[in-house]
């Protein structure tokens, strides 16, 4: 009865020494994302990214309903000056609302992605936003600040697979 307590016993400790060890990975693994997204950004944010090796392009277009034009949009990427690696994808439009996505990318694999949706005032005062971290093409965080009653249908969609939308418009534009 005594060894099978110890064994019982061990097998828990195991089991909880395990479950730790991965969340430990994982925690770290979210943390060496968040600092890679803050270099990234760091970049796209310089005036002269080309000098460093780096592209900015822009896509913009226009919301109809109706042929009335009711908003616009914008696709803001960056990547190698080849064009053949993207680092991060960033979509904008003010269809009712301010809707920011930004996807970034590591050696064209995804490893987070965002969506915000902000208030049309002079503020853009963020009232909803979502985050995952990916690896290896699986979420392994979620985050969600405040959800919105009135725009569930807009965030109401799978960031993945969004994410890897834009990822085939971009191959499909510069391959």
């Amino acid at each position: 009865m005594r060894y099978l307590t110890y064994f019982i016993t061990t097998i828990i400790f195991s089991i909880s020494f395990c479950n730790s060890a991965i969340a430990q990975t994982d925690s770290l693994l979210v943390h060496q994302i968040r600092l890679y997204v803050n270099h990234i950004d760091s970049i796209n944010n310089l005036d002269y990214a080309q000098d460093k090796g780096f592209m900015k392009s822009v896509v913009d277009g226009i919301i109809k309903r109706n042929d009335k034009v009711v908003g616009g949009c914008g696709i803001y990427t960056l990547s190698n000056l080849k064009g053949d690696t993207v680092y991060r994808i960033h979509y904008h439009d003010n269809l009712d609302i301010n809707t920011y996505k930004t996807y970034y990318f590591k050696e064209n694999k995804l490893v987070y992605g965002t969506l915000e949706l902000k208030n049309m005032d002079s503020l853009a005062t963020t009232f909803f936003k979502k985050e995952e971290f990916y690896n290896e093409g699986k979420v392994v965080f979620k985050s969600l600040e405040q959800n919105p009653k009135r725009y569930i249908d807009m965030v109401k969609f799978s960031l993945l697979e969004d994410a890897k939308s834009f990822f085939a418009r971009f191959t499909k534009n510069n391959f």
